[in-house]
């Protein structure tokens, strides 16, 4: 057992993860429980470099690409680079100076392509920077609609609907549809629902398999109440790729992550219920011969016990199966489960 007790931080979001909410209904939401208009958080990509991946901030307003001595360390333990630089003078947007451990020529792979840079490494930087050199020099752009780092435009990354289709309302729909871009091989191509003609189809990013004729199969849902008609070549979604391997989200995985989230949470005492208390919660409707066994199992095993709805735990031992009419993904009521998600906010928010 691996419980997840007393977080009420992530319950917002364990309760988003669960509910069949559509993604235009969540950011609704999202935008009314925000304090201020417009969204603070930087634009980043993940590169790989030296064989290991790190997190780039996207940043405009540097004229120059840099990189931590701890990340440049960690992907050059031995051999490093070829330094064409001992040194470059610095300047941080404070006005402070900074100092720099030389210039090298990196490989950096971005998005499954190979870019080579002459990237200055940084003994006081707490943040990977790619520059408006690099954005410059290999075409970068960071698209404000999709949020996304495009390389050399948006043309390539697009998927479009290669006939006019009718999506039924309040239903999922799989969607054969054209990728423009360019297949290449050992190469995971992730598609992302994104139409900004029809803002009410929506749909979780999913691994696809691009045919000899560069088409592909994508599940759209369509969250509005009425029938939407996507014409031929309008966009439905864009394509991501990855380079490493993909880690299965299977019960193990998710096991191995709660559990290192429990250990890096603070230790909160759990009141441990004596058997009379047990017994009135349980409300076991069993022969009196049976009942005094089945309380001292409970007592013995309360840890697995839910003490109340913030009390959230993992039981990995069991698996329980939900059995539906069909496997089609189906559309819940939202406006129910948003006012649910308001009674528990207003909740968390009173208790502190």
């Amino acid at each position: 057992m691996a419980p997840l007790m007393n977080v009420p931080n992530v319950i917002p979001q364990l309760i988003l993860n669960l509910c069949t909410i559509s993604i235009a209904t969540c950011n609704k939401f999202f935008d009314r429980m925000t304090p201020f208009n417009g969204d603070k958080i930087r634009p980043r990509l993940t590169a790989k470099v030296g064989g290991q991946t790190f997190s780039w901030l996207f940043d405009t307003g540097a004229s120059i690409t840099c990189m931590t001595k701890a990340s440049f360390d960690a992907a050059f333990p031995r051999t490093k680079p070829c330094r064409v630089q001992s040194s470059q003078h610095c300047t941080a947007a404070s006005g402070d100076k900074m100092h720099s451990l030389g210039i090298y020529e990196i490989d950096i792979f971005i998005k499954g392509k190979k870019f080579t840079h002459h990237i200055n490494v940084m003994d006081t930087l707490t943040d990977n920077i790619i520059g408006i050199d690099f954005m410059h020099k290999n075409k970068l752009h960071y698209d404000v609609q999709t949020r996304q780092v495009k390389i050399a435009g948006i043309e390539g990354d697009q998927i479009v609907a290669i006939k006019e289709q009718v999506l039924p309302a309040l239903a999922s729909t799989v969607v054969t549809a054209k990728y423009k871009g360019k297949t290449e091989p050992n190469v995971h191509f992730i598609a992302s629902i994104f139409a900004p003609k029809n803002p009410m189809l929506s749909g979780m990013p999913a691994v696809v398999t691009v045919d000899k004729n560069n088409n592909c199969k994508i599940v759209i849902d369509n969250c509005a109440p009425y029938d939407v008609i996507i014409d031929r070549n309008d966009i439905l979604a864009l394509m991501d790729r990855e380079t490493e391997q993909l880690q299965p989200l299977e019960d193990s995985v998710i096991s191995a992550i709660l559990t290192d989230i429990d250990k890096k949470l603070p230790k909160v005492p759990k009141r441990k219920l004596s058997k009379e208390e047990i017994a009135a919660k349980a409300n076991l409707n069993v022969p009196n011969t049976y009942k005094q066994k089945y309380i001292d199992i409970l007592y013995k095993h309360q840890k697995a016990i839910s003490v109340n709805k913030y009390d959230l735990g993992l039981a990995s031992n069991f698996k329980h199966r939900i059995h539906l009419k069909d496997n089609n993904p189906f559309i819940a009521n939202n406006l129910r489960y948003l006012r649910l998600i308001k009674i528990l906010l207003n909740n968390l928010l009173k208790n502190g």
